[in-house]
């Protein structure tokens, strides 16, 4: 959800579950791990390098935890939802080891869609 790590030389494993609270609605948690496929990989994120590889720097990059929840709201002739979500990701020790940080990313976000 929160596109902190580059799609390229990432392990990546994911699990989520969800269910229905109401009529329309949905709420799902999800969590993600990521590691970097071998201690030497570089791996980026949209800003610069997460973890930049090498001896000493561990291969694993972090977690991230997400929650989302959605209401369609059917209007005719269109249909709407809204959703709101919320993602926490954890530095791992390649990321602590690359960045000397182990600061908690939040990420918070609305958004809408409307189609005819």
């Amino acid at each position: 959800m929160m596109d902190f790590v580059f799609w390229e030389n990432v392990a990546h494993a994911s699990l989520a579950v969800g269910f229905e609270p109401c009529e329309s609605s949905q709420l799902e948690a999800s969590w993600r791990w990521f590691s970097s496929m071998e201690d030497t990989d570089a791996v980026g994120g949209p800003n610069g390098f997460l973890s930049t590889g090498g001896p000493g720097i561990d291969s694993d990059l972090g977690h991230e935890f997400d929650l989302k929840f959605r209401v369609n709201l059917d209007t005719k002739p269109a249909k709407t939802y809204v959703e709101l979500g919320y993602g926490m990701f954890i530095p791992g020790q390649g990321v602590k080891d690359s960045r000397g940080s182990d600061d908690l990313a939040h990420f918070f976000y609305a958004q809408g869609d409307l189609k005819f």
